[in-house]
């Protein structure tokens, strides 16, 4: 039976803010592990297990390290790799990390990114459907990492992210298939990525106070900051809708653009709560 499969995976356009904060310690990890796996005088895992509380930026400074040092990327995401048929986990993915290695004869380079890894068949917790793909994947991924160190074909590195692998299997954790980094959000980097993402609403004097702001909510992911700036948009729509009463939805959209969004620390603060009673009951 011929299987209808999806295009490829890579990225072809990024699209990233002008002014992105990366960690330095981030970037440094990246970079390691790429180079470590393209430099035949290195025996380097072929994967690099990123980990960490969801919505921290794991993969947006992936992405974005990837693009600013012109790495071609292929993205998966764990629930991708499940397939509906046998063998669906590794077909597409074998072909996708074939052409990978194809890249390097043109003189390029290439990474193959998998979010979400601990959602994958290749984790053991309960509730990740275990299927013969399961076997399947973990099987190929470690005959992959083997490969890599016993030939000199071309192999390209792999970077895993996650929230945790305690669940992963465990022969594919161990020393010279897998690294590991821990992402932590420093307090300074959330400080500084919250004071750009609330300048613009807040008058000169309330931009001071975010330091305090983000004190406060320390705890909070950087996805819950990013929640309260749409939010903070979700508000101004709702004024221009009672401004300019029913209208086409072109003008409602050319307006907001224009639209000065203003608010006051007093009115981030009450958002901030709201938002943080949502965040808990959802969790």
């Amino acid at each position: 039976m011929e299987i209808a499969r999806r295009k490829s995976h890579f990225i072809q356009d990024f699209s990233f803010p002008e002014s992105c904060i990366i960690d330095k310690n981030f970037r440094k990890v990246i970079l390691e592990h790429v180079i470590g796996n393209y430099s035949r005088s290195i025996q380097s895992p072929l994967f690099l297990a990123i980990y960490g509380n969801p919505g921290e930026g794991k993969t947006f400074q992936t992405l974005q390290i990837c693009h600013e040092h012109r790495l071609n990327v292929c993205y998966y995401s764990g629930a991708e790799l499940s397939g509906n048929y046998e063998r669906d986990s590794i077909l597409e993915f074998s072909d996708d990390y074939t052409r990978a290695c194809n890249y390097c004869d043109s003189g390029e380079y290439c990474v193959i990114i998998i979010d979400d890894f601990h959602l994958s068949p290749a984790s053991t917790k309960a509730g990740v459907s275990t299927t013969v793909n399961s076997q399947l994947l973990t099987g190929y991924l470690m005959n992959l990492c083997d490969k890599a160190k016993s030939s000199q074909i071309n192999s390209v590195p792999i970077i895993l992210l996650g929230n945790t692998f305690e669940d992963v299997y465990e022969p594919l954790k161990r020393d010279g298939r897998m690294n590991f980094f821990q992402w932590i959000t420093p307090l300074s980097m959330k400080k500084q990525i919250v004071t750009d993402l609330f300048k613009s609403y807040l008058s000169f004097r309330d931009v001071w106070t975010i330091s305090n702001f983000v004190e406060k909510y320390r705890d909070m992911p950087i996805s819950f900051f990013a929640e309260i700036k749409n939010d903070i948009d979700k508000r101004s729509i709702g004024f221009l809708m009672d401004k300019l009463g029913h209208s086409d939805i072109g003008t409602y959209i050319n307006n907001f653009q224009v639209l000065e969004k203003r608010i006051s620390f007093l009115e981030l603060s009450q958002l901030a709560e709201h938002r943080k009673k949502e965040f808990s009951s959802g969790n």
